[in-house]
């Protein structure tokens, strides 16, 4: 990345791509009022000054990918890979995490822990014990002793966890649709707020230092 160059014209293209990212985005969430200020104030100096952000900072913000960020979240839980979703969740909080309001590092946490719960609901649907046993002895990521994660420590040895509650709604495949959705949705809200605010881009050393970028771009 330090020795990416942005000539004049591809300056000019990445501007373009910006703004239509962007006005994708508002379209695709019904922002209607803010899509016509936004295409009436195209000009306003605000948008000018997303062209002279540093080329390491375009580069980054237009490799950065919601949706394949959901596909990696969705792969790592279908493979039971618990070490490639230690990769992301670290990799969003390396680029993100200090970016995030109090409201918004709620979300990301709840996202993370259910991402965890989802996989070993699959494991033990897989009747990959092993996974199951190893997520609880060797994890890092929470503390188990805490009171949302006391209950879980009963799932190895609970006989029916499907129809169990807590666990019963991880293993519906409507709970894993509407949890990918919901990770997106949160994802896209983040890049939005990146995009309006260039003092907010992730740089290329959070990026360079993390496997997120390795995973993502």
């Amino acid at each position: 990345l330090s020795r990416f160059y942005l000539s004049a014209s591809l300056k000019r293209m990445a501007d373009a791509v910006l703004r239509d990212l962007f006005r994708r985005f508002l379209i695709t969430h019904n922002y209607s009022q803010t899509l016509r200020a936004f295409d009436t104030e195209a000009a306003d100096d605000k948008i000018r000054d997303l062209v002279n952000i540093s080329a390491q900072r375009v580069f980054i913000l237009l490799q950065f990918q919601p949706s394949k960020i959901v596909r990696e979240i969705q792969k790592a839980i279908t493979v039971l890979d618990v070490y490639a979703l230690d990769r992301i969740w670290s990799g969003l909080e390396t680029c993100f995490g200090c970016r995030l309001d109090k409201a918004q590092q709620k979300h990301f946490e709840l996202f993370k822990i259910h991402t965890y719960r989802t996989l070993i609901c699959e494991a033990v649907k897989l009747k990959r014990t092993d996974v199951v046993t190893s997520f609880f002895s060797e994890q890092k990521s929470f503390d188990l002793t805490s009171e949302d994660w006391r209950v879980w420590l009963a799932l190895p040895f609970t006989s029916d966890p499907p129809r169990t509650a807590p666990f019963c709604h991880y293993f519906t495949r409507t709970w894993v649709d509407i949890l990918l959705l919901s990770i997106s949705n949160f994802l896209c809200i983040i890049f939005a707020a990146v995009l309006t605010n260039p003092d907010d881009f992730p740089t290329s050393d959070n990026v360079s230092s993390s496997s997120y970028f390795i995973a993502f771009f």
